[in-house]
């Protein structure tokens, strides 16, 4: 619903024809923050049961992804401010692919090792 107000509400925001913010950068926003939302759900879970470490692993490599993505993107695509938001989804690994396959492992499968310490 945000999206397809997204115009309406950044002219009451910001103020009517001062800044234009395309749609596809409110699209690319609404990707980020709901990659981010779902990544959360199992991030959070598995925080609170300490299973940490796998979690800990991929945090070093993120940022360098996200940086790596984010020059690539710009330099070599030509993407300009939306180099940011596509680098940060593809980064974020941890959050929606990694943390779902590990809450899986342990909560339905209830295997061990690398799962839970």
């Amino acid at each position: 619903v945000m999206l397809i107000a997204s115009h309406f509400v950044y002219d009451i925001w910001i103020g009517k024809d001062i800044v234009f913010i395309p749609f596809v950068l409110s699209l690319c926003c609404l990707l980020y923050f709901s990659v981010n939302m779902f990544g959360s759900i199992f991030v959070n879970i598995l925080n609170g049961i300490g299973a940490i470490r796998l979690q800990f692993v991929f945090s070093l490599f993120t940022p360098v992804i996200y940086i790596g993505l984010c020059l690539l993107f710009i330099k070599q695509f030509h993407l300009g401010i939306y180099s940011v938001f596509l680098a940060a989804i593809v980064s974020n690994v941890n959050g929606f692919i990694v943390a779902p396959i590990q809450y899986m492992k342990i909560f339905v499968q209830n295997k061990k090792g690398i799962w839970v310490k």
